[in-house]
């Protein structure tokens, strides 16, 4: 067939979110949120519609950005706290809440870690 690439039709499993692949700077706890919400969260909000978004994790506090169909849906926040976070506290001990946030809020907590980072950088340089 003129050595052209053929495409892998036998894969079911959709490619993983940019937002949970693990990256080098991940503790077990994000991991695990990562992985719970790649293995269990986004295929039932995919189902109807939507997508959920990691956006991070400090202090118990899972944040987490509704999309598509979810950021309009009525019931969007009784999923979050009566599903998600219910679900999340179950399996790590160390979630004590989940909280959806908007892209003004996800701007204003990137400064706030980033911030800490560079705090903890120079601390542990020093």
């Amino acid at each position: 067939m003129g050595g052209e690439p053929m495409l892998d039709t036998s894969r079911t499993e959709p490619e993983p979110d940019q937002d949970t692949i693990p990256r080098e700077d991940d503790d077990e706890v994000v991991l695990a949120i990562k992985e719970l919400l790649d293995a269990r969260v986004k295929p039932m909000v995919h189902r109807d519609g939507g997508n959920i978004k990691y956006v991070g994790f400090a202090d118990g506090i899972v944040y987490l950005q509704m999309q598509g169909a979810c950021s309009s849906c009525p019931s969007s926040s009784q999923t979050l706290k009566g599903g998600i976070e219910r679900m999340m506290m179950h399996w790590i001990p160390e979630v004590v809440e989940v909280r959806a946030v908007e892209q003004e809020e996800i701007d204003e907590l990137n400064v706030v870690w980033e911030s800490q980072r560079r705090q903890a950088a120079a601390s542990s340089s020093s």
